[in-house]
């Protein structure tokens, strides 16, 4: 009987978690346009200061891995991002370890990716809109901001990202990220990510105006932390005031 060879039916993981960004600034006939160089330095500059400040205590989640970014020109106002971690050149990328390890980075990338996204489109929302105003609301899931325009439910965005944002090291950033949008005769991005290896591509269109353009130019994001604080305190209000109506009706029930 011949001998076998077992097989490894687990395969190699690639040397490197990616998730790639494609960002399309057009015109408002959705026409790319030329763009100058400047501005696409400062958002990348504006990035990776992001991705190190949201990394915080999920830095030892890729812990002696090479993480970083590259960017490349795929039309007149087209660029590819590349988010990535690479494992170190010691590592048997055969072992089960490892390959958990790849997994859990990918994760973190894509998370990563998602949150700096989410980031970009709140703040340009922010920025574009300086006449709404905040509603706090403490959801199932946690606790959350909507912003209000004209009456309407407009934007909601989670509390701790927004709070997050609004810090000033973060409001500097987000500034640099988007100053491709203060060009003129940008309209609107168009944000695509995918995940190597998945068919699915999320999409986040983000529209730009002169509210946006000034904050891009320097000026101040429209809402701070007093802007939280202050809706934080009305929605407390309002409850406490509900729960004493209700207090009060029920003893009027039980006389």
């Amino acid at each position: 009987m011949k001998g076998t060879v077992a097989r490894n039916y687990l395969g190699t993981v690639p040397p490197k978690a990616r998730v790639i960004v494609v960002v399309t600034y057009r015109d408002g006939d959705g026409r790319q346009l030329a763009l100058p160089q400047s501005p696409l330095r400062e958002s990348f500059t504006g990035l990776q200061l992001l991705t190190q400040q949201l990394l915080g205590d999920a830095r030892g989640i890729i812990s002696g891995w090479d993480q970083d970014f590259s960017i490349g020109q795929l039309g007149p106002s087209t660029f590819e991002i590349e988010v990535r971690a690479e494992a170190p050149k010691r590592v048997s990328l055969r072992r089960l370890a490892t390959m958990t390890k790849h997994v859990m980075v990918l994760g973190l990338l894509e998370h990563l990716t998602d949150v700096l996204i989410d980031l970009g489109d709140a703040a340009c929302f922010m920025a574009g809109h300086p006449t709404a105003h905040l509603r706090y609301i403490d959801g199932y899931y946690g606790p959350y901001y909507e912003f209000i325009q004209d009456g309407q439910a407009v934007k909601t965005i989670d509390a701790r990202l927004l709070e997050l944002l609004v810090a000033p090291g973060s409001v500097d950033g987000i500034r640099a990220v988007v100053a491709n949008l203060k060009q003129p005769g940008v309209a609107y991005a168009t944000v695509a990510k995918r995940v190597p290896g998945l068919d699915y591509v999320s999409h986040v269109q983000v529209p730009a105006n002169e509210h946006l353009r000034d904050f891009a130019n320097g000026g101040p994001l429209p809402f701070s932390q007093a802007c939280l604080d202050a809706a934080r305190a009305q929605a407390l209000s309002e409850q406490k005031a509900d729960s004493s109506s209700s207090e009060a009706y029920d003893g009027r029930e039980q006389n």
